[in-house]
């Protein structure tokens, strides 16, 4: 079975509680943290997926790592997602809330890829232009790859501008081994 069937229910379910009592803004908040952490620490990865390890030994865990820093709703969540057996599942569940809770609030995860850094300039017009295509708000995220040579590469829902000089050679060069 793969992750994405396991944690989109809990992860719609979540929304839907938190939606309800006006907590989702905290409730993203809180599972960016917790994925976070996920991608930071092998070993708390690890032990969510550990059968070894007793349930009671995991909440305590959590309750050390998070229990201070993340709402008592998200906290209560990640307990009762340790009970059900679950565990291994909470990075993915965290991503797909993020992803659900991005939706509902109409954000559109972007990203580019380009030569070298993009100024601030061209970062707000990238952002003007995808928010007047999409109608929807942009998260645009950077990053940097030497190998395209210049231009850039942006990427968005389902879709990619490949406006690179290494594409534009590519293209070139198998125009000219086609001949």
């Amino acid at each position: 079975m793969k992750s994405t069937h396991i944690a989109r229910p809990y992860a719609k379910a979540l929304l839907d509680l938190v939606v309800e009592g006006k907590n989702e803004d905290a409730v993203a908040g809180d599972m960016e943290l917790v994925l976070n952490t996920c991608k930071e620490s092998r070993e708390l990865i690890a032990l969510f997926k550990s059968p070894v390890i007793r349930e009671s030994r995991k909440i305590k865990i959590v309750d050390a790592i998070f229990g201070s820093k993340i709402s008592e709703i998200s906290l209560r969540f990640l307990r009762i997602i340790i009970q059900k057996g679950r565990d291994a599942f909470i990075p993915e569940i965290a991503a797909q809330f993020i992803s659900e809770y991005k939706k509902l609030k109409g954000i559109l995860s972007s990203e580019i890829i380009s030569a070298v850094a993009v100024d601030q300039k061209s970062r707000k017009e990238i952002i003007s232009l995808l928010a007047s295509y999409t109608g929807k708000e942009i998260e645009l995220t950077e990053k940097t790859d030497p190998d395209l040579i210049g231009g850039f590469v942006l990427n968005f829902e389902d879709k990619r501008v490949d406006a690179s000089v290494r594409s534009e050679l590519e293209k070139l060069r198998n125009e000219l081994v086609s001949r």
